[in-house]
C-alpha cells in the first residue's frame, strides 16, 4: 500500500444465535457490541421458541438501528419467521 493511499474501510460484524425469546438478553448483546463499534449484526437463528418471541426479538434488533441479517434456525417456523422479518 503506497504512503498516500487510503487504508480500506473494516467492517465489524456481530453474531448473536439462541436468544429463545430472551429480549433482555438480545438488548444487552446489541448494546454491547455497538459499544464496541460494531455496525452489523447476523442473527444466526433459535431467536424466538414462537411467533411472539420472534417478533419481539426482530423488533428490539430493528431498533437498534444497526444493519441487520437475521436467519431462521430449527425452533424457527418459516412462516412465523417471514411474518416477523418483513
Amino acid at each position: 500500500m503506497s504512503k498516500n493511499s487510503k487504508r480500506p474501510k473494516i467492517t465489524q460484524y456481530g453474531i448473536i444465535s439462541d436468544t429463545h425469546g430472551d429480549v433482555e438478553s438480545v438488548r444487552h448483546a446489541l448494546n454491547t457490541l455497538k459499544r464496541r463499534g460494531v455496525g452489523k449484526v447476523i442473527a444466526n437463528g433459535d431467536l424466538g421458541d414462537n411467533p411472539g418471541h420472534l417478533a419481539r426479538v426482530g423488533a428490539e434488533i430493528g431498533m437498534s438501528g444497526m444493519e441487520a441479517v437475521m436467519l431462521p434456525g430449527s425452533h424457527e417456523e418459516t412462516k412465523h419467521f417471514e411474518q416477523a422479518t418483513r
